[in-house]
């Protein structure tokens, strides 16, 4: 009961938000201007966040973004292209208050974008035309604990107990139910005498 509880109250913080990524052919900002949060306008600024999401190898510059797309935003709601282009334009007006006018420019001469829209995807939102980011979920124990006799195993995000919802709670929760699977199995072969090994 406690588990079905926690189940249903669990909301995943980012089933609202949709990511766009900006592409460029090299990274052209400093990384003091590139990780922000942004002022949002439900009609045409709706990235409340940027981040450098530049490779280690340098091979290409990128900029993602989050971002709510609320029905209000006819121009952007359907159509990726326009969802690109008003999130440049929004950063390219808060570099250029910022004095960075070069980066500004450049900004607006991605060589491609990638959109991945989760309030479309049944399995993470139940809200396809949200009009609010939910909040982080806050650590549920009932959430990171095994069910049918240590058989079966949690490991979304918004079961770790550290940073639930987040990047650093999916690697947690995969952690931990690594751990948990490797006690399982070795419990199992202990029991039937055989071999199992995890590496």
């Amino acid at each position: 009961a406690a588990k079905m509880q926690a189940i249903h109250s669990s909301q995943t913080w980012m089933a609202a938000v949709t990511k766009v990524s900006l592409v460029f052919e090299k990274r052209f900002w400093s990384l003091q201007f590139s990780n922000l949060g942004l002022r949002q306008s439900a009609l045409n600024a709706p990235a409340f966040q940027v981040y450098d999401s530049t490779p280690l190898n340098g091979s290409i510059g990128a900029l993602t973004f989050f971002a709510l797309v609320t029905k209000e935003n006819k121009a952007a709601f359907n159509d990726d292209s326009a969802l690109a282009e008003q999130v440049a334009k929004q950063l390219s007006h808060v570099w250029k208050r910022r004095g960075q006018n070069e980066a500004a420019t450049n900004v607006l001469h991605y060589v491609r974008f990638h959109v991945q829209r989760w309030p479309n995807e049944v399995y993470i939102s139940e809200d396809n035309v949200p009009n609010r980011v939910n909040p982080h979920p806050r650590p549920v124990k009932a959430l990171s604990e095994t069910e049918w006799g240590k058989r079966l195993f949690f490991a979304a995000s918004e079961t770790d107990l550290r940073s639930p919802g987040l990047m650093e709670g999916a690697v947690g929760a995969a952690m931990r139910t690594l751990e948990s699977l490797k006690d399982f199995l070795q419990s199992c072969s202990k029991q039937k005498k055989i071999d199992i090994s995890i590496d």
